[in-house]
């Protein structure tokens, strides 16, 4: 969320409205789905793809915006399935958070 409103020069708000934020801006539809599907799901490999597509999305609009270079979706994916992976980890941990 805070790397598309980056990308549409907006600021990021206090995390209390990021959400709020990040759907007021153009062409975040298809993130939002993605976002909610990637919440819904426990199974790690589903998590994984969504993650990936999501990479690839940003990683496209950067190329055409001119702020990267070709470099593959992969590395960006690299980056962030350890996230996903520590949330999973935390969420069993902190098990009371879910109830």
């Amino acid at each position: 969320m805070r790397i598309q409103l980056l990308l549409n020069k907006d600021y990021i708000p206090y995390w209390k409205w990021l959400t709020y934020a990040f759907r007021k801006l153009p062409g975040v539809e298809i993130y939002v789905a993605q976002l909610e599907s990637l919440h819904a799901t426990d199974d790690i490999s589903q998590k994984v793809r969504i993650v990936q597509e999501i990479c690839r999305e940003i990683h496209q609009q950067m190329l055409s915006m001119g702020i990267v270079s070709g470099k593959g979706v992969h590395e960006y994916a690299k980056l962030l399935l350890p996230l996903v992976k520590d949330h999973d980890e935390f969420m069993q941990k902190a098990s009371w958070m879910s109830e």
